[in-house]
Order: C-alpha cells, then structure tokens, then sequence
C-alpha cells in the first residue's frame, strides 16, 4: 500500500488486545500461559465456544477464553 508520500506502507497490524481471533503463540503471549497449555486446553475443551479449528490449525477466540478461564481454578 503507498501513503500521501508514496512511501510503501504494509497494512498495520492490530494489536493483540483488539484481535478476535488469537494463534496460540499470541493466546500464550496474552495470557500469559506458555504454550503447551493453551494446545492442551483446545484438546480437552475442544467442543468449548473459545476453541475455532480451521483444517489443521487452532484459534482461540480471544473474549470466550478469558470468560472460560474466569470459570477454571486450575490450568
């Protein structure tokens, strides 16, 4: 994308607190849960409405995991 200047410019990115969907690695950043335990969580919680599968890869939408985790004592 080109600006005014014609400088080139990518599209600037969200930032992780504003983004609907989170890869693991940003819902482990967020968080501030390492990653393996988000993976575990998708796997046992899989039917659970903050675990989106698109063919291979995992989502997490952002507001439903952390209403999820207000509701577990444990991880």
């Amino acid at each position: 994308m080109i600006d005014a200047e014609g400088h080139n410019r990518k599209m600037q990115e969200l930032p992780i607190w504003e983004k609907p969907l989170l890869t693991v690695v940003e819902a482990a950043k967020y968080f501030q849960i390492g990653e393996s335990n988000i993976r575990r969580l998708t796997r046992e919680h899989k039917d659970q409405d903050f675990v989106l599968w698109k063919d291979n890869r995992v989502y997490i939408r952002r507001k439903e995991m952390e209403s999820f985790l207000d509701t577990i004592n444990e991880i």
